[in-house]
């Protein structure tokens, strides 16, 4: 009987610290923010270990109002060679192919709303 309070409890919302040790986690998965989800599914694999340096160094995707942006204060300064307070930039980071990949998404994106 308890069981099912606690999984209806649950289910409602209204889960309690009583029940914690008896029901298990709703989610397992790792659940992104809507300013993350924006950024998902980038076609820029040179760029990855650039914007993890960036993450890894507190730069947050949308922050950019408050000079903390992922991409704005931080990956594309990168990408034009300007440093960036808290980020080594590792030798190995291909900037060119990161910036080629870039404009060839944006060109698309162009082309894409001059077809509109």
């Amino acid at each position: 009987m308890i069981k099912k309070i606690a999984a209806f409890s649950v289910a409602l919302g209204l889960y309690t610290t009583a029940f914690a040790d008896e029901i298990p986690p709703a989610s397992t998965t790792e659940t992104t923010s809507p300013k993350d989800a924006k950024h998902s599914g980038r076609v820029t694999p040179s760029c990855d270990p650039i914007e993890a340096a960036c993450k890894s160094a507190g730069f947050v995707a949308g922050d950019w109002k408050v000079k903390n942006g992922l991409w704005a204060n931080c990956v594309s300064p990168i990408i034009r060679g300007k440093p960036v307070a808290k980020v080594a930039v590792d030798p190995s980071w291909n900037l060119t192919g990161c910036k080629t990949e870039l404009d060839a998404a944006k060109a698309k994106k162009e082309a894409k709303k001059m077809a509109k």
